[in-house]
């Protein structure tokens, strides 16, 4: 897997923070962790981007509802997509760092 630098960098500093709170380094913890914040996003990102839709909808008829529809239906496609990518580039990066216990 060839992960970026920036993914990396985040990764490296979430297990920092995740390892300060917790007070232990074990891949469980990290999993669990990604698991519940990320997956929450990816829930945000849903509500928000139907917010968008509906509410494109309902100003349909004074031509700035068009906009809003497309931004909603393309975060609703493309949002996800993203997350769901860095979830499991993060569970990789888990699996293969060998400082973790």
């Amino acid at each position: 897997m060839q992960a970026d630098y920036k993914v990396l960098a985040e990764y490296k500093k979430m297990v920092d923070q995740v390892s300060s709170v917790y007070g232990e380094r074990t891949k469980e913890t990290i999993i669990k962790y990604i698991d519940t914040t990320l997956k929450n996003e990816l829930k945000k990102t849903k509500i928000i981007s139907s917010l968008f839709v509906v509410f494109g909808i309902l100003l349909t008829p004074i031509l700035i509802g068009i906009p809003m529809i497309v931004v909603g239906a393309v975060l609703f496609y493309i949002g996800p997509f993203r997350i769901s990518r860095l979830i499991e580039q993060y569970k990789e990066l888990v699996e293969s760092d060998t400082s973790l216990a």
